[in-house]
């Protein structure tokens, strides 16, 4: 495979703009497109990406590449564009970084294109949770009135992110309480210094939480779960949609809910935008592509 020359770096937040300011600084020649926060964003629209995306090395999309699995996640940009757009047009793309793929989007790039799903890589997944578990601290911080110290935390789910996140708190001196399907999860909990409870016990055991991060990507609270709580309680939604309590309900129980996606990209976007760009470093170096 050639050298790596020209690379274009479409949509996405902050994360893409150092990530682009990176490869300039590496004497790369980068354009970045569908993100106003850039200083040369180039125009972006169905006509003008075939040249665009000529004699183009590498193409990195952001995380999440698309919100509706229709078009590219572009908050920061007035024009809208499909993914489809865009991949029709990727013959002759040496490399494609994106988050993900499916079956549907590999039939489009050519089979010359190097892929590389950075969002799939163990080291990404985990440096992507400590930045997401840092922002959900720091959403926690900013709405509500309490130290964490001394204010009791609930987690819903026990994945990377929700044991990051009671490691966190449990040193910073909050009383943590784990809500887990799993017995182990649920063990792992206590050994990590936090409670341990059945997801079916969240009903009995809210009554004193002062805040609730919920990571599970499923409706596991309703009226019934939330009608012994604190008033003043506090839900942040770190998972995607449904998410752990439905928007109605809170509405009508007077429920706080803070949905709090994309928190890498919002509090810690240059260290996140590093992790992606050390995970294409390590996987082009892998496969042995010049960059």
């Amino acid at each position: 495979m050639k050298k790596i020359k020209k690379i274009a770096v479409l949509g996405g937040d902050m994360r893409q703009i150092h990530i682009a300011r990176y490869y300039k600084e590496k004497g790369y020649e980068v354009i970045t497109a569908a993100n106003s926060l850039s200083d040369d964003e180039y125009p972006f629209n169905k006509e003008s990406l075939s040249y665009l995306l000529s004699e183009l090395d590498m193409m990195i999309l952001p995380l999440p590449m698309t919100r509706d699995g229709i078009t590219l996640n572009a908050p920061h940009s007035k024009d809208i564009i499909s993914l489809d757009d865009i991949f029709s047009v990727t013959y002759g793309v040496a490399v494609i970084a994106l988050p993900e793929t499916n079956d549907d989007i590999k039939k489009m790039i050519s089979d010359d294109t190097f892929l590389i799903e950075y969002a799939k890589s163990e080291e990404f997944i985990l440096k992507n949770a400590l930045a997401s578990a840092e922002g959900a601290l720091a959403v926690s911080i900013c709405e509500s009135d309490k130290t964490i110290f001394g204010s009791v935390y609930a987690i819903c789910g026990y994945g990377r992110i929700g044991r990051i996140l009671t490691h966190m708190l449990v040193a910073l001196g909050a009383d943590v309480k784990v809500f887990a399907r799993k017995s182990r999860d649920r063990t792992l909990a206590i050994l990590d210094g936090a409670n341990g409870f059945d997801i079916s016990e969240i009903s009995d055991n809210i009554y004193d939480v002062d805040v609730i991060i919920n990571t599970v990507p499923a409706v596991i609270m309703g009226e019934k779960e939330l009608s012994h709580r604190k008033k003043e309680l506090i839900i942040i939604e770190l998972a995607s949609l449904p998410g752990g309590v439905c928007e109605n309900v809170c509405e009508s129980l007077g429920v706080r809910l803070i949905s709090a996606h994309s928190l890498p990209g919002r509090f810690s976007a240059y260290s996140s935008a590093h992790y992606i760009i050390e995970c294409i470093c390590d996987i082009l170096k892998e496969n042995e592509v010049i960059l």
